[in-house]
Protein backbone atom coordinates (compact mmCIF):
# COMPACT_ATOMS: atom_id res chain seq x y z
CA UNK A 1 0.00 0.00 0.00
CA UNK A 2 1.78 3.07 -1.16
CA UNK A 3 1.18 6.25 0.73
CA UNK A 4 -0.28 4.40 3.70
CA UNK A 5 0.59 6.31 6.87
CA UNK A 6 -1.12 6.33 10.22
CA UNK A 7 -1.00 9.40 12.42
CA UNK A 8 -0.45 7.44 15.64
CA UNK A 9 0.00 10.42 18.02
CA UNK A 10 -3.34 11.88 16.95
CA UNK A 11 -5.22 8.56 17.10
CA UNK A 12 -3.57 7.28 20.30
CA UNK A 13 -2.28 10.24 22.33
CA UNK A 14 -1.79 8.10 25.45
CA UNK A 15 0.82 5.86 23.73
CA UNK A 16 4.53 6.70 23.93
CA UNK A 17 6.27 7.74 20.73
CA UNK A 18 7.61 4.77 18.78
CA UNK A 19 5.37 2.26 20.59
CA UNK A 20 5.40 -1.22 19.12
CA UNK A 21 1.91 -1.92 17.79
CA UNK A 22 2.22 -5.69 17.82
CA UNK A 23 2.22 -5.64 21.63
CA UNK A 24 -1.02 -7.59 21.77
CA UNK A 25 -1.79 -10.82 19.99
CA UNK A 26 -4.64 -11.83 17.72
CA UNK A 27 -6.81 -14.88 17.68
CA UNK A 28 -9.77 -16.03 15.68
CA UNK A 29 -12.05 -15.39 18.60
CA UNK A 30 -12.74 -12.01 20.22
CA UNK A 31 -12.60 -13.27 23.81
CA UNK A 32 -8.98 -14.42 23.41
CA UNK A 33 -7.75 -11.11 22.02
CA UNK A 34 -5.84 -8.56 24.07
CA UNK A 35 -8.26 -5.81 25.25
CA UNK A 36 -5.91 -2.99 24.22
CA UNK A 37 -5.65 -4.48 20.76
CA UNK A 38 -9.44 -4.68 20.41
CA UNK A 39 -9.69 -1.01 21.36
CA UNK A 40 -7.01 -0.07 18.80
CA UNK A 41 -8.79 -2.00 16.07
CA UNK A 42 -12.13 -0.38 16.92
CA UNK A 43 -10.59 3.09 17.04
CA UNK A 44 -8.92 2.61 13.64
CA UNK A 45 -12.24 1.35 12.25
CA UNK A 46 -14.08 4.37 13.67
CA UNK A 47 -11.54 6.67 11.99
CA UNK A 48 -12.40 5.13 8.62
CA UNK A 49 -9.40 2.89 8.03
CA UNK A 50 -10.02 -0.10 5.78
CA UNK A 51 -9.77 -3.67 7.02
CA UNK A 52 -6.52 -4.16 5.09
CA UNK A 53 -5.01 -1.01 6.61
CA UNK A 54 -5.97 -2.20 10.11
CA UNK A 55 -4.46 -5.64 9.39
CA UNK A 56 -1.21 -4.00 8.28
CA UNK A 57 -1.12 -1.59 11.22
CA UNK A 58 -1.86 -4.15 13.96
CA UNK A 59 -0.35 -7.35 12.58
CA UNK A 60 -3.65 -9.19 13.12
CA UNK A 61 -5.24 -11.59 10.70
CA UNK A 62 -8.05 -10.35 8.48
CA UNK A 63 -10.45 -12.69 10.31
CA UNK A 64 -9.52 -11.18 13.68
CA UNK A 65 -10.08 -7.62 12.44
CA UNK A 66 -13.41 -8.53 10.86
CA UNK A 67 -14.45 -10.33 14.04
CA UNK A 68 -13.87 -7.16 16.07
CA UNK A 69 -15.38 -4.70 13.58
CA UNK A 70 -18.31 -6.61 12.04
CA UNK A 71 -21.28 -7.90 14.01
CA UNK A 72 -22.48 -9.73 10.88
CA UNK A 73 -19.12 -11.54 10.61
CA UNK A 74 -19.25 -12.52 14.33
CA UNK A 75 -22.82 -13.83 13.99
CA UNK A 76 -22.02 -15.87 10.88
CA UNK A 77 -18.89 -17.41 12.38
CA UNK A 78 -20.52 -18.04 15.76
CA UNK A 79 -23.39 -19.92 14.09
CA UNK A 80 -20.99 -22.07 12.06
CA UNK A 81 -18.89 -22.81 15.13
CA UNK A 82 -21.95 -23.76 17.20
CA UNK A 83 -23.09 -26.09 14.43
CA UNK A 84 -19.65 -27.76 14.28
CA UNK A 85 -19.58 -28.25 18.06
CA UNK A 86 -23.13 -29.64 18.08
CA UNK A 87 -22.37 -32.09 15.26
CA UNK A 88 -19.08 -33.08 16.91
CA UNK A 89 -20.81 -33.79 20.24
CA UNK A 90 -23.39 -36.00 18.52
CA UNK A 91 -20.62 -37.95 16.76
CA UNK A 92 -18.62 -38.36 19.99
CA UNK A 93 -21.70 -39.51 21.91
CA UNK A 94 -22.44 -42.09 19.22
CA UNK A 95 -18.81 -43.27 19.35
CA UNK A 96 -19.16 -43.63 23.14
CA UNK A 97 -22.12 -45.97 22.73
CA UNK A 98 -24.99 -43.50 22.42
CA UNK A 99 -26.59 -44.47 25.73
CA UNK A 100 -26.23 -43.94 29.46
CA UNK A 101 -23.63 -46.28 30.94
CA UNK A 102 -25.73 -46.68 34.08
CA UNK A 103 -29.38 -46.95 33.10
CA UNK A 104 -29.19 -47.41 29.32
CA UNK A 105 -31.22 -44.29 28.44
CA UNK A 106 -30.87 -43.60 24.71
CA UNK A 107 -33.88 -41.57 23.56
CA UNK A 108 -32.14 -38.20 23.21
CA UNK A 109 -28.42 -37.66 22.63
CA UNK A 110 -28.71 -34.09 23.94
CA UNK A 111 -29.69 -35.53 27.36
CA UNK A 112 -26.38 -37.42 27.61
CA UNK A 113 -23.30 -35.97 29.34
CA UNK A 114 -19.65 -36.92 29.44
CA UNK A 115 -18.59 -37.56 33.04
CA UNK A 116 -14.86 -37.61 33.75
CA UNK A 117 -13.86 -40.77 35.59
CA UNK A 118 -10.80 -39.05 37.09
CA UNK A 119 -11.37 -35.30 37.57
CA UNK A 120 -7.63 -34.79 38.22
CA UNK A 121 -6.86 -35.88 34.64
CA UNK A 122 -9.52 -33.62 33.12
CA UNK A 123 -8.11 -31.26 30.50
CA UNK A 124 -11.34 -29.43 29.67
CA UNK A 125 -14.96 -30.27 29.07
CA UNK A 126 -15.34 -32.25 25.85
CA UNK A 127 -17.52 -29.57 24.20
CA UNK A 128 -14.96 -26.87 25.10
CA UNK A 129 -12.23 -28.86 23.38
CA UNK A 130 -14.41 -29.17 20.28
CA UNK A 131 -14.86 -25.43 20.35
CA UNK A 132 -11.29 -24.36 21.10
CA UNK A 133 -9.06 -27.17 19.82
CA UNK A 134 -10.03 -30.05 17.54
CA UNK A 135 -12.22 -33.10 17.16
CA UNK A 136 -9.17 -35.28 17.80
CA UNK A 137 -8.47 -33.54 21.15
CA UNK A 138 -12.13 -33.82 22.16
CA UNK A 139 -12.20 -37.52 21.19
CA UNK A 140 -9.11 -38.19 23.31
CA UNK A 141 -10.73 -36.42 26.27
CA UNK A 142 -14.02 -38.32 25.78
CA UNK A 143 -12.12 -41.59 26.21
CA UNK A 144 -11.38 -40.53 29.79
CA UNK A 145 -15.11 -40.18 30.40
CA UNK A 146 -18.22 -42.28 30.77
CA UNK A 147 -21.46 -41.33 29.01
CA UNK A 148 -24.33 -40.69 31.45
CA UNK A 149 -27.89 -39.43 31.08
CA UNK A 150 -28.53 -36.13 32.83
CA UNK A 151 -30.47 -37.81 35.68
CA UNK A 152 -27.77 -40.37 36.47
CA UNK A 153 -25.09 -37.69 36.12
CA UNK A 154 -26.85 -35.43 38.65
CA UNK A 155 -27.45 -38.33 41.04
CA UNK A 156 -23.78 -39.30 40.77
CA UNK A 157 -22.62 -35.77 41.62
CA UNK A 158 -25.16 -35.53 44.44
CA UNK A 159 -23.81 -38.75 45.97
CA UNK A 160 -27.03 -40.75 45.55
CA UNK A 161 -25.19 -43.33 43.43
CA UNK A 162 -21.57 -44.25 42.84
CA UNK A 163 -19.91 -45.63 39.76
CA UNK A 164 -17.34 -48.42 39.95
CA UNK A 165 -16.18 -50.13 36.76
CA UNK A 166 -19.30 -48.94 34.96
CA UNK A 167 -21.60 -50.53 37.56
CA UNK A 168 -24.11 -48.43 39.49
CA UNK A 169 -24.11 -48.72 43.29
CA UNK A 170 -26.76 -47.06 45.43
CA UNK A 171 -25.72 -45.23 48.56
CA UNK A 172 -27.70 -45.37 51.75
Amino acid sequence: MEGFKLDWPTLFPDQPAGAVWQSGWCADHLSFMNIELKEKILKLDQHGFSTNEIVEATGCTRDSVLYVTSKEYRTKNHSAKCRRVKEGMIELKNLAGGKCSICGYDRCLYALDFHHLDPDKKDKAVCNLLSSKSFKAAAAESKRCVLLCSNCHRELHDGLITLKNGVKYFKG
